[in-house]
Protein backbone atom coordinates (compact mmCIF):
# COMPACT_ATOMS: atom_id res chain seq x y z
CA UNK A 1 0.00 0.00 0.00
CA UNK A 2 0.91 3.96 -0.42
CA UNK A 3 3.28 4.05 2.88
CA UNK A 4 3.15 7.90 2.16
CA UNK A 5 -0.45 7.88 3.04
CA UNK A 6 -2.18 10.68 5.35
CA UNK A 7 -3.35 8.56 8.04
CA UNK A 8 -4.85 9.92 11.79
CA UNK A 9 -5.84 7.06 13.66
CA UNK A 10 -8.49 7.34 16.87
CA UNK A 11 -8.30 3.00 17.24
CA UNK A 12 -8.95 3.17 20.81
CA UNK A 13 -11.47 6.03 21.65
CA UNK A 14 -14.77 3.82 22.01
CA UNK A 15 -13.48 1.99 25.01
CA UNK A 16 -17.13 3.21 26.59
CA UNK A 17 -19.03 1.06 24.80
CA UNK A 18 -17.95 -1.67 27.12
CA UNK A 19 -20.21 -0.29 29.48
CA UNK A 20 -22.97 0.37 27.01
CA UNK A 21 -23.16 -3.66 26.28
CA UNK A 22 -22.43 -6.26 28.43
CA UNK A 23 -21.62 -8.23 25.31
CA UNK A 24 -17.91 -8.41 24.38
CA UNK A 25 -16.35 -6.34 21.47
CA UNK A 26 -16.80 -9.01 18.66
CA UNK A 27 -14.52 -8.85 15.38
CA UNK A 28 -16.04 -11.18 12.95
CA UNK A 29 -16.92 -8.29 10.97
CA UNK A 30 -16.01 -4.98 10.17
CA UNK A 31 -17.38 -2.20 7.59
CA UNK A 32 -15.28 0.59 5.88
CA UNK A 33 -16.91 3.32 4.53
CA UNK A 34 -15.68 5.86 2.01
CA UNK A 35 -16.49 9.40 2.27
CA UNK A 36 -16.05 12.20 0.02
CA UNK A 37 -16.96 15.75 1.01
CA UNK A 38 -19.27 14.43 3.14
CA UNK A 39 -20.14 15.26 6.97
CA UNK A 40 -20.52 12.56 9.45
CA UNK A 41 -24.20 13.29 10.02
CA UNK A 42 -24.77 13.52 6.80
CA UNK A 43 -23.70 9.76 5.37
CA UNK A 44 -26.72 7.88 5.42
CA UNK A 45 -24.37 4.55 5.73
CA UNK A 46 -22.78 5.67 8.83
CA UNK A 47 -26.21 6.50 10.29
CA UNK A 48 -27.95 3.94 9.45
CA UNK A 49 -24.92 1.35 10.47
CA UNK A 50 -24.49 2.91 13.69
CA UNK A 51 -28.24 2.22 14.39
CA UNK A 52 -27.93 -1.25 13.58
CA UNK A 53 -24.86 -1.71 15.68
CA UNK A 54 -27.02 -0.81 18.60
CA UNK A 55 -29.86 -2.77 17.66
CA UNK A 56 -26.89 -5.73 17.23
CA UNK A 57 -25.98 -4.90 20.74
CA UNK A 58 -22.11 -5.43 19.41
CA UNK A 59 -19.68 -2.63 18.93
CA UNK A 60 -18.94 -2.90 14.94
CA UNK A 61 -15.08 -2.36 14.14
CA UNK A 62 -15.45 0.72 11.88
CA UNK A 63 -13.13 2.34 9.59
CA UNK A 64 -13.42 5.34 7.98
CA UNK A 65 -12.01 6.32 5.19
CA UNK A 66 -12.18 10.24 3.76
CA UNK A 67 -11.26 11.32 0.35
CA UNK A 68 -11.99 14.90 1.21
CA UNK A 69 -9.92 17.89 0.69
CA UNK A 70 -10.01 18.22 4.63
CA UNK A 71 -10.15 15.80 7.41
CA UNK A 72 -13.10 15.87 10.33
CA UNK A 73 -12.12 16.86 13.62
CA UNK A 74 -12.25 13.80 15.67
CA UNK A 75 -14.81 14.89 18.16
CA UNK A 76 -17.75 12.90 16.32
CA UNK A 77 -16.47 9.84 17.41
CA UNK A 78 -17.30 9.97 21.01
CA UNK A 79 -21.40 10.12 19.41
CA UNK A 80 -20.96 6.67 17.69
CA UNK A 81 -20.20 4.59 20.84
CA UNK A 82 -21.33 1.21 19.22
CA UNK A 83 -18.27 1.80 16.50
CA UNK A 84 -14.89 0.96 17.92
CA UNK A 85 -13.18 3.53 14.75
CA UNK A 86 -10.66 4.05 12.98
CA UNK A 87 -10.43 7.36 10.78
CA UNK A 88 -8.09 7.86 8.32
CA UNK A 89 -7.80 11.04 5.78
CA UNK A 90 -6.43 10.90 2.49
CA UNK A 91 -6.44 14.34 0.74
CA UNK A 92 -5.13 13.67 -2.43
CA UNK A 93 -8.63 11.39 -2.93
CA UNK A 94 -6.87 7.85 -4.35
CA UNK A 95 -10.54 6.69 -4.97
CA UNK A 96 -12.06 3.81 -3.46
CA UNK A 97 -9.91 1.11 -4.33
CA UNK A 98 -7.25 2.03 -2.65
CA UNK A 99 -9.43 2.95 0.47
CA UNK A 100 -10.96 -0.77 0.55
CA UNK A 101 -7.49 -2.42 -0.02
CA UNK A 102 -6.41 -0.23 3.07
CA UNK A 103 -8.41 -1.01 5.33
CA UNK A 104 -8.69 -4.10 4.35
CA UNK A 105 -5.07 -4.90 4.71
CA UNK A 106 -5.21 -3.57 8.73
CA UNK A 107 -8.77 -5.32 9.41
CA UNK A 108 -6.59 -8.72 7.61
CA UNK A 109 -3.74 -7.80 10.56
CA UNK A 110 -6.56 -7.57 13.95
CA UNK A 111 -7.56 -11.38 12.69
CA UNK A 112 -11.09 -10.01 11.38
CA UNK A 113 -12.72 -12.46 9.25
CA UNK A 114 -15.31 -10.41 7.23
CA UNK A 115 -15.27 -7.01 6.04
CA UNK A 116 -18.45 -5.25 4.67
CA UNK A 117 -17.90 -2.20 1.97
CA UNK A 118 -20.01 0.97 1.93
CA UNK A 119 -20.14 4.37 0.20
CA UNK A 120 -21.37 6.84 2.23
CA UNK A 121 -25.11 7.09 0.71
CA UNK A 122 -26.52 3.77 1.40
CA UNK A 123 -29.21 3.12 3.85
CA UNK A 124 -28.55 -0.11 5.20
CA UNK A 125 -31.48 -2.23 7.06
CA UNK A 126 -31.44 -2.35 10.68
CA UNK A 127 -31.06 -5.70 11.15
CA UNK A 128 -28.02 -6.18 8.51
CA UNK A 129 -25.26 -7.31 10.96
CA UNK A 130 -27.45 -9.97 12.21
CA UNK A 131 -28.48 -11.22 8.94
CA UNK A 132 -25.03 -11.61 8.06
CA UNK A 133 -23.82 -13.64 11.09
CA UNK A 134 -26.60 -15.40 10.39
CA UNK A 135 -25.98 -16.47 6.81
CA UNK A 136 -22.19 -16.80 7.40
CA UNK A 137 -23.21 -19.59 9.97
CA UNK A 138 -25.89 -21.01 7.89
CA UNK A 139 -23.28 -21.37 4.47
CA UNK A 140 -19.63 -21.58 5.73
CA UNK A 141 -18.19 -22.51 2.58
CA UNK A 142 -19.48 -19.18 1.08
CA UNK A 143 -17.45 -16.14 0.24
CA UNK A 144 -19.62 -13.26 -0.22
CA UNK A 145 -22.89 -12.39 0.89
CA UNK A 146 -24.77 -9.73 -0.72
CA UNK A 147 -28.25 -7.79 0.39
CA UNK A 148 -30.55 -6.21 -1.83
CA UNK A 149 -29.80 -2.42 -3.01
CA UNK A 150 -32.66 -0.81 -4.15
CA UNK A 151 -32.16 2.71 -6.37
CA UNK A 152 -36.17 4.13 -6.96
CA UNK A 153 -37.74 1.53 -7.63
CA UNK A 154 -35.25 -1.09 -9.36
CA UNK A 155 -33.00 -3.80 -7.62
CA UNK A 156 -29.42 -2.25 -8.85
CA UNK A 157 -27.64 -4.81 -6.91
CA UNK A 158 -27.25 -7.80 -7.50
CA UNK A 159 -28.09 -6.85 -11.08
CA UNK A 160 -27.51 -8.59 -14.48
CA UNK A 161 -24.53 -7.32 -16.38
CA UNK A 162 -22.48 -7.70 -19.55
CA UNK A 163 -19.14 -5.93 -20.29
CA UNK A 164 -20.06 -1.99 -19.04
CA UNK A 165 -23.69 -2.68 -19.28
CA UNK A 166 -25.71 -3.12 -16.04
CA UNK A 167 -29.44 -3.81 -15.96
CA UNK A 168 -31.21 -3.06 -12.63
CA UNK A 169 -34.11 -5.89 -11.61
CA UNK A 170 -37.65 -6.50 -10.21
CA UNK A 171 -36.95 -9.33 -7.80
CA UNK A 172 -34.03 -11.80 -6.77
CA UNK A 173 -34.64 -14.43 -4.76
CA UNK A 174 -32.80 -14.94 -1.43
CA UNK A 175 -30.29 -17.70 -1.10
CA UNK A 176 -27.24 -18.77 -3.17
CA UNK A 177 -27.00 -17.69 -6.58
CA UNK A 178 -24.45 -17.87 -9.65
CA UNK A 179 -22.71 -14.83 -10.66
CA UNK A 180 -22.05 -15.90 -13.98
CA UNK A 181 -24.05 -12.70 -15.87
CA UNK A 182 -24.73 -10.55 -12.83
CA UNK A 183 -22.80 -8.56 -10.97
CA UNK A 184 -22.95 -6.91 -7.31
CA UNK A 185 -22.37 -3.20 -6.42
CA UNK A 186 -19.17 -2.15 -3.78
CA UNK A 187 -21.53 -0.75 -1.31
CA UNK A 188 -23.71 -3.34 1.12
CA UNK A 189 -21.29 -6.50 0.13
CA UNK A 190 -19.73 -8.44 2.76
CA UNK A 191 -16.42 -10.62 1.65
CA UNK A 192 -14.67 -12.92 3.47
CA UNK A 193 -11.19 -11.21 3.82
CA UNK A 194 -9.22 -14.25 2.72
CA UNK A 195 -11.21 -14.72 -0.12
CA UNK A 196 -10.65 -11.16 -1.11
CA UNK A 197 -6.63 -11.14 -0.77
CA UNK A 198 -6.67 -14.41 -2.48
CA UNK A 199 -8.02 -12.71 -5.67
CA UNK A 200 -6.11 -9.29 -5.27
CA UNK A 201 -8.97 -7.33 -3.93
CA UNK A 202 -10.02 -4.16 -5.66
CA UNK A 203 -7.52 -2.87 -8.29
CA UNK A 204 -5.71 0.55 -7.40
CA UNK A 205 -5.64 1.41 -11.12
CA UNK A 206 -9.65 1.39 -11.06
CA UNK A 207 -10.42 4.27 -8.66
CA UNK A 208 -14.06 5.03 -8.95
CA UNK A 209 -16.62 3.59 -11.66
CA UNK A 210 -16.52 -0.17 -12.45
CA UNK A 211 -14.22 -0.99 -9.20
CA UNK A 212 -16.91 -3.09 -8.07
CA UNK A 213 -17.30 -5.04 -11.38
CA UNK A 214 -13.53 -5.12 -12.19
CA UNK A 215 -13.42 -7.30 -8.81
CA UNK A 216 -16.22 -9.26 -9.13
CA UNK A 217 -15.12 -10.58 -12.28
CA UNK A 218 -12.41 -11.77 -10.91
CA UNK A 219 -13.72 -12.55 -7.96
CA UNK A 220 -16.39 -14.79 -10.00
CA UNK A 221 -13.49 -16.92 -11.62
CA UNK A 222 -12.63 -18.69 -8.60
CA UNK A 223 -15.49 -18.74 -6.24
CA UNK A 224 -18.65 -18.60 -8.21
CA UNK A 225 -21.53 -17.77 -6.10
CA UNK A 226 -22.45 -15.28 -3.67
CA UNK A 227 -25.23 -15.45 -1.17
CA UNK A 228 -28.16 -12.60 -1.31
CA UNK A 229 -29.52 -12.31 2.58
CA UNK A 230 -33.15 -11.00 3.29
CA UNK A 231 -32.13 -7.82 4.23
CA UNK A 232 -33.09 -4.82 1.25
CA UNK A 233 -30.63 -1.81 1.54
CA UNK A 234 -31.22 1.57 -0.38
CA UNK A 235 -28.65 3.34 -2.77
CA UNK A 236 -28.41 6.42 -2.88
CA UNK A 237 -26.93 6.37 -6.73
CA UNK A 238 -28.89 9.68 -7.81
CA UNK A 239 -27.73 12.01 -4.77
CA UNK A 240 -24.33 11.64 -6.57
CA UNK A 241 -25.90 13.21 -10.11
CA UNK A 242 -23.64 16.51 -11.55
CA UNK A 243 -25.78 18.92 -13.47
CA UNK A 244 -23.64 21.40 -15.24
CA UNK A 245 -21.86 20.49 -18.46
CA UNK A 246 -18.26 21.27 -16.93
CA UNK A 247 -19.33 18.83 -14.21
CA UNK A 248 -20.34 16.22 -16.53
CA UNK A 249 -17.30 16.13 -19.06
CA UNK A 250 -15.16 15.46 -15.70
CA UNK A 251 -17.23 13.17 -14.17
CA UNK A 252 -17.75 11.32 -18.11
CA UNK A 253 -13.79 11.31 -18.06
CA UNK A 254 -13.47 9.37 -14.79
CA UNK A 255 -16.12 6.97 -16.07
CA UNK A 256 -14.17 6.53 -19.26
CA UNK A 257 -10.83 5.81 -17.23
CA UNK A 258 -12.31 3.38 -15.15
CA UNK A 259 -13.65 1.25 -18.28
CA UNK A 260 -10.26 1.57 -19.95
CA UNK A 261 -8.31 0.43 -16.36
CA UNK A 262 -11.33 -2.12 -15.58
CA UNK A 263 -11.26 -3.63 -19.21
CA UNK A 264 -7.97 -3.97 -21.04
CA UNK A 265 -6.89 -5.14 -23.98
CA UNK A 266 -7.33 -6.38 -27.42
CA UNK A 267 -10.97 -7.21 -28.86
CA UNK A 268 -12.52 -6.38 -25.66
CA UNK A 269 -10.89 -2.86 -24.83
CA UNK A 270 -11.90 -1.86 -28.39
CA UNK A 271 -15.82 -2.84 -27.54
CA UNK A 272 -15.53 -1.15 -24.56
CA UNK A 273 -14.31 1.90 -26.55
CA UNK A 274 -17.07 1.59 -28.95
CA UNK A 275 -19.44 1.46 -26.17
CA UNK A 276 -18.18 4.65 -24.32
CA UNK A 277 -18.44 6.63 -27.84
CA UNK A 278 -21.87 5.43 -27.92
CA UNK A 279 -22.35 7.05 -24.38
CA UNK A 280 -20.47 10.39 -25.37
CA UNK A 281 -22.91 10.48 -28.50
CA UNK A 282 -25.52 10.60 -26.23
CA UNK A 283 -24.20 12.28 -23.89
CA UNK A 284 -23.52 15.38 -26.59
CA UNK A 285 -26.66 15.58 -27.59
CA UNK A 286 -28.52 15.98 -24.31
CA UNK A 287 -26.13 18.67 -23.47
CA UNK A 288 -25.77 19.90 -26.80
CA UNK A 289 -21.78 19.96 -25.89
CA UNK A 290 -19.44 18.27 -28.75
CA UNK A 291 -16.46 17.98 -26.26
CA UNK A 292 -17.80 14.82 -25.10
CA UNK A 293 -17.38 13.21 -28.38
CA UNK A 294 -13.21 13.42 -27.84
CA UNK A 295 -13.46 12.12 -24.36
CA UNK A 296 -13.27 8.31 -25.19
CA UNK A 297 -10.37 8.66 -28.08
CA UNK A 298 -8.39 10.97 -25.57
CA UNK A 299 -8.56 8.42 -22.25
CA UNK A 300 -8.15 5.08 -24.68
CA UNK A 301 -4.71 6.69 -26.34
CA UNK A 302 -3.90 7.84 -22.85
CA UNK A 303 -3.61 11.87 -24.54
CA UNK A 304 -4.54 14.89 -22.70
Amino acid sequence: MNKDLAVTDHTSIIDSAEFISPTPLRIDIAVVIVLYKCSIAESESIQSLHRAAQKAGTPLRTFVYDNSPHPISDSWVTHYPFFHITYLHNPDNSGLSIAYQECVQRASREGITWMVFADQDTTFHENILSVYREQIEKYPDMQMLVPRLWAADVIVSPCRYWYVIGRGVQQVDDGPRDLRGWSVLNSGMCVRIHAYLSVGGHNPEVRLDFSDHEFIRRFAQRFRRCVVVNADCRHGLFSTEVHTVADQLVRFRLYCEGARAAFHGGFRQMLIYLIMQGRAVLLSCRYREMRFLMVPTTVFLNTR
